[in-house]
């Protein structure tokens, strides 16, 4: 499994997302990284979302130590991701599946003139982002129900590449996130 990413969840105002999420401690993202399953189909076909895997939380953070990968493992170069506060909004396939505006056409056509003013006001760019709603590239949109934990973009500079040029979402039930289990987030790797 090749390190994505760790996130010191101190760092990020989560009881303003939610006053239950988890406040501190942090949380560390693995995916498999070997060109075998970088750009295989069949792997995403052929194991289960949660099986893709595996993400870690530590609450107590006073004992971890830092320890080199591997060298025969494929790794990424370290990056410092600048933290940015911004504000999401669900992609239309999500505004569809949750029935937003179920009977409602005016409010969905107001719904769609906000997104449209929205994404020209604001400097929203895909890249890295935990939590929020994920950018959308071919298809798909995450399930009623969960949330994005963390969106890894393709960055060159860092050697990460999934696909062309695609993402990859770790997702997680909102329940699961309440409670601070970590066992089934799914991924998904989409790509250009």
């Amino acid at each position: 499994m090749g390190f994505i990413a760790q996130i010191n969840l101190a760092q990020f105002p989560m009881t303003a997302v939610h006053p239950s999420y988890p406040a501190t401690g942090i949380i560390h993202l693995f995916y498999p990284c070997d060109e075998d399953v970088l750009f295989s189909d069949e792997f995403l076909l052929e194991t289960y979302p949660e099986d893709q895997n595996a993400v870690l939380y530590t609450s107590d953070c006073s004992n971890l130590t830092r320890i080199e990968a591997d060298p025969a493992v494929l790794t990424f170069s370290s990056c410092e991701v600048k933290i940015r506060f911004e504000n999401t909004i669900p992609d239309m396939m999500r505004i569809e599946e949750d029935q937003l505006f179920e009977d409602d056409k005016d409010a969905y056509v107001r719904y769609l003139k906000f997104c449209s003013s929205y994404s020209e006001l604001t400097d929203s760019s895909i890249g890295f982002r935990f939590l929020g709603y994920l950018d959308g590239l071919q298809y798909g949109s995450q399930e009623v129900g969960t949330e994005l934990l963390f969106q890894a973009d393709s960055n060159e500079e860092i050697g990460m590449k999934w696909d062309l040029a695609g993402l990859l979402y770790f997702y997680i039930s909102r329940e699961d996130l309440l409670n601070r289990s970590f066992d089934a987030v799914y991924t998904d790797r989409v790509g250009t």
